[in-house]
């Protein structure tokens, strides 16, 4: 279920992106949307392939598990901040400054602490 949920808005999101981006050529958002179809089921099959090789209390299997887990963390915070919100923040209302750009701050901000707050739990 926490997969599907986080597929779901991760995919709004993607379309949102995608329908801004003036392509030349529809075989990009083909492309784009193949990638993102298939990303989750390649992710989990390796995952399921990695875990089902190493016992879970193994040094090798918590290093392994270590190393993935700081990647993907990785990967997230420098797309999410590097270019999502970049792009976002360079738009012609954030110029100024303003109200706006403090409630899309304090909006990041408290979906940061939301996601530590859940991560407590996973």
């Amino acid at each position: 279920a926490a997969i599907l949920f986080h597929q779901f808005f991760e995919g709004m999101a993607l379309g949102a992106r995608v329908a801004r981006v003036n392509f030349k050529r529809r075989l990009h958002i083909w492309v784009l949307d193949l990638v993102y179809a298939l990303a989750a089921p390649v992710g989990i099959a390796i995952g399921l392939g990695i875990s089902s090789v190493l016992a879970k209390n193994e040094e090798t299997y918590l290093i392994v598990d270590g190393v993935f887990q700081g990647l993907s963390g990785g990967i997230l915070l420098y797309v999410s901040l590097v270019h999502m919100l970049k792009e976002e923040l360079s738009r012609p209302e954030f110029a100024n400054g303003g109200a706006l750009l403090w409630i899309v701050y304090s909006g990041f901000l408290l979906g940061c602490i939301s996601m530590g707050i859940i991560g407590i739990w996973a």
